[in-house]
C-alpha cells in the first residue's frame, strides 16, 4: 500500500487502497442497512409532499430538505391520519420546553412559519402494536450570509397502536406560502432482520484513522453527495482540544455561522465570526480537558444552497465518577456554489488529537 504524509504527519493511503482494504465496494458490503423506501421531490411549488404508500419497516429515518423561502407552515402526518392523535414536546434554540397534546399532526418548526431553508431528520421506531415514538432535529437557515441558524429539538408520537407507518405527508396550512420547487422528503427504512439485498442508502465515502498525534482529521477528497453523515471519535492528548469544522479547506473569516448549547445551558451564537483565533471554521465546542469525544454530524449538502448541518457531541473524562457532557449545535457554511467534497475537523493549537482518533463519512444523493 502506498503511504503518504498529510497535515499533522498523519499516514494515509489512496481512496482506492482504503476501499480495497476496508471492503468499501457495493459487492463486498452487506446490504442490511438503511434502504430508500420512497422519495418525493417537488418540481414546482406545492402545499403537500406526499410519499404515497411504501413498504412497512421496523425502523424509519426521514430526511427532509425544504426550500421555505415563501414561509409556509410544516406539519407531518402518518397514514393519512389528521385526527387529534399526535403529541409533541419541543425546545427552540435552547429555551424551555413547550408541549402540545391531541394535535392533528407534528409541527416540525417552532410553532410558526418556516421562513428559510430547513433541514430536518426524524428517526422513528415503527412497531405496529406500540405508539410510534419520534425523535426530530430541525435546523432553520434563518437567512443567507452571516446569521446564526435556528434549531428545534422535538420528541413526538403518533398514538396509533394498530398499524405501522406506510405513508408520510408534509402539509402546509398557510395560504399563499407554498413549499418551493426542489423541496424533498426521503424515507429510509430497515427491518431488525433486514435482508442482504438491494443497496444501502448510506455509502461510506471516507474512513480515516490517525496513526500519530495530529491537529486535524481530514476526510480527503470525497464524492459530492446531497446528504452526508459524519461520525468522529476523538482521543485528545491534552486539554484545549477545540473542535472546529472546516469544509473544502475554507478558512476565510466570515465563511461560517453557528449556534450551540453546552449541557443544556444558554445558547452561544457565532454569526460569520471566528471565535478561536487563527483557525477560521465552524466552532462546535469542546475546549476542556476531556479524554474522549464522540460527535455525529448530519449535513444537507445541496448545490446552489448554503450547506446546513447539525451535530451532537458526548465528551467526558475517564471513570464512572465523571459524568459526560453534551453539546448540541447547528451551523451553516455560507458557500452556495458546488458541494462539500472535503470535511475536516481541527484543533485550534497543537497536535492534540491522539493516535486512533477516527472519522467516517457516509453520503447519498
Amino acid at each position: 500500500m502506498a503511504i503518504k504524509h498529510l497535515a499533522g504527519d498523519r499516514l494515509q493511503g489512496t481512496a482506492a487502497e482504503r476501499a480495497a482494504l476496508s471492503g468499501n465496494t457495493l459487492g463486498s458490503i452487506a446490504q442490511t442497512s438503511w434502504k430508500e423506501l420512497d422519495r418525493v421531490t417537488l418540481g414546482s411549488a406545492a402545499d403537500v409532499l406526499d410519499t404515497g404508500t411504501f413498504a412497512a419497516k421496523d425502523n424509519l429515518m426521514i430526511l427532509l430538505w425544504v426550500d421555505a423561502s415563501t414561509a409556509p407552515y410544516g406539519n407531518i402526518t402518518f397514514n393519512g391520519d389528521t385526527g387529534s392523535n399526535y403529541a409533541r414536546r419541543y425546545c427552540s434554540n435552547g429555551a424551555s420546553d413547550t408541549t402540545h397534546t391531541s394535535q392533528s399532526g407534528i409541527d416540525i418548526s417552532s410553532g410558526g412559519a418556516m421562513n428559510h431553508d430547513y433541514f430536518v431528520v426524524l428517526t422513528i421506531r415503527n412497531t405496529a402494536s406500540a405508539e410510534k415514538l419520534v425523535i426530530c432535529h430541525s435546523l432553520e437557515q434563518d437567512a443567507t450570509g452571516a446569521t446564526s441558524p435556528n434549531r428545534v429539538e422535538i420528541a413526538a408520537k403518533w398514538a396509533n397502536t394498530a398499524n405501522q407507518i406506510t405513508r408520510v405527508e408534509l402539509t402546509n396550512s398557510r395560504s399563499g406560502h407554498d413549499f418551493a420547487s426542489g423541496s424533498e422528503m426521503v424515507i429510509l427504512g430497515c427491518d431488525d432482520d433486514e435482508a442482504d439485498s438491494g443497496t444501502n442508502f448510506w455509502q461510506e465515502l471516507s474512513n480515516t484513522t490517525t496513526t500519530v498525534a495530529a491537529n486535524n482529521i481530514n476526510s480527503g477528497t470525497i464524492t459530492a453527495k446531497k446528504y452526508l453523515m459524519v461520525d468522529c471519535h476523538i482521543i485528545p492528548t491534552t486539554n484545549d482540544s477545540n473542535t472546529t469544522i472546516i469544509c473544502n479547506g475554507d478558512t476565510a473569516q466570515g465563511s461560517y455561522s453557528m449556534r450551540r448549547s453546552y449541557d443544556g445551558g444558554n445558547e452561544s451564537t457565532y454569526a460569520g465570526t471566528n471565535p478561536i483565533g487563527s483557525t477560521a471554521g465552524m466552532y462546535t465546542g469542546f475546549g476542556e480537558n476531556r479524554t474522549n469525544l464522540l460527535m455525529n454530524t448530519m449535513i444537507a449538502n445541496v448545490s446552489g444552497k448554503e450547506k446546513l448541518m447539525f451535530w451532537h457531541m458526548s465528551h467526558a473524562l475517564d471513570g464512572a465518577t465523571n459524568e459526560p457532557h453534551r453539546t448540541e449545535g447547528v451551523g451553516k457554511w455560507h458557500t452556495t456554489s458546488g458541494q462539500i467534497t472535503n470535511f475536516k475537523i481541527q484543533t485550534s493549537t497543537g497536535s492534540h488529537y491522539g493516535a486512533n482518533s477516527r472519522m467516517r463519512v457516509w453520503g447519498s444523493d
